[in-house]
C-alpha cells in the first residue's frame, strides 16, 4: 500500500527536501513510500490537500509555516511546544477523521550542525526570528552560548543600529533569513561587513545556492562559512523516524 509523504510551504521552487527523501527512502521496505512538493499559497488549502491524499501519513512544513500551523495541531511534542514553532507533522487517521502531531526536527538539526564543525565557546548574532530561528535559539543554549536577535521590525537590535564594532563583539553569525535564497541569489543582508574578521564562524540556513551571498560576505574576510545542508539533512533523517515509528 502506498504511502505519501511531503513538504508545505510557499515557494518551494527551491526545495532540495525529495532529492534528501530520495535517498532516504531507497531501500527496499520502505519503496511504496513517496515524497512530495505540496506548495500552498495558504494554510486553509491544508484540509483539502489531506482530504485529496488520505495516503499522507506525514509532511515537513516551511517558509512561512512554521510558526503558523501551530494552531491546526492536535498536538504537540514537547520540544515543540517550548520552541514555538513546527517544522514536521505527522498524520494519524481513522477512517476520514484524522489528527495531526507537531514535532520540531530544526533543531536536532541545527545541534549536528554546531557538533559537525565543533563550535562552541562563542557569542551568536542571529538574523531574523522567524520559526526557524526559534530552534537555532533553543539549540544555542543547549550549548551555553549567547546570542541576541537582528530583525526588521521587532524588539532586540534592528539592522539600521548595526556597526562594525557590534559584529566585532559576535563572533558567530546565523542567518535564518530567506535572504539570499534561490533565486534571488544576489540579494543580501544589509550588515556592515567590515566589521567581520577572521575569527567569526558564519552559519546561513539556506543550502540553495550552496554558497549564499552571506557566505561569500564571511569568506572575503577570511571568516569560516557554513551552509544549511547538513541541517536539512539531519532533520530531514529525524523527521523519517518521526512518520515511521508508531
Amino acid at each position: 500500500m502506498q504511502k505519501r509523504l511531503g513538504l508545505i510551504g510557499f515557494p518551494l521552487s527551491h526545495s532540495h527536501s525529495p532529492a534528501i527523501f530520495e535517498r532516504l527512502l531507497s531501500s527496499p521496505d520502505l519503496k511504496e513510500i513517496k515524497y512530495e512538493l505540496f506548495p500552498l499559497k495558504s494554510l486553509d488549502e491544508l484540509p483539502q490537500l489531506l482530504k485529496k491524499h488520505q495516503d499522507i501519513i506525514g509532511f515537513n512544513v516551511t517558509i512561512p509555516y512554521k510558526n503558523q500551523i501551530l494552531n491546526r495541531l492536535t498536538k504537540l511534542s514537547p520540544v515543540a511546544t517550548g520552541i514555538g514553532a513546527v517544522n514536521t507533522v505527522k498524520v494519524k487517521r481513522k477512517g476520514t477523521i484524522y489528527e495531526l502531531e507537531g514535532y520540531n526536527t530544526d533543531i536536532y538539526g541545527f545541534q549536528q550542525t554546531l557538533e559537525e564543525h565543533r563550535i562552541q565557546n562563542k557569542n551568536a548574532l542571529i538574523f531574523g526570528d522567524g520559526g526557524a530561528a526559534q530552534a537555532v535559539k533553543h539549540a544555542l543554549m543547549n550549548k551555553n552560548i549567547t546570542f541576541e536577535i537582528v530583525t526588521r521590525n521587532k524588539s532586540g537590535l534592528h539592522y539600521k543600529d548595526l556597526t562594525p564594532e557590534t559584529i566585532r563583539k559576535y563572533n558567530l553569525l546565523i542567518n535564518t533569513t530567506p535572504v539570499g535564497m534561490h533565486p534571488d541569489t544576489e540579494n543580501v543582508l544589509p550588515i556592515p561587513e567590515a566589521g567581520i574578521t577572521q575569527e567569526h564562524t558564519l552559519i546561513d540556513l539556506i543550502y540553495n545556492p550552496a554558497e549564499t551571498s552571506f557566505m561569500k560576505l564571511g569568506k572575503k574576510h577570511g571568516a569560516k562559512a557554513i551552509n544549511g545542508a547538513l541541517m536539512l539533512e539531519k532533520q530531514a533523517e529525524k523527521a523519517l523516524e518521526i512518520w515511521l515509528n508508531d
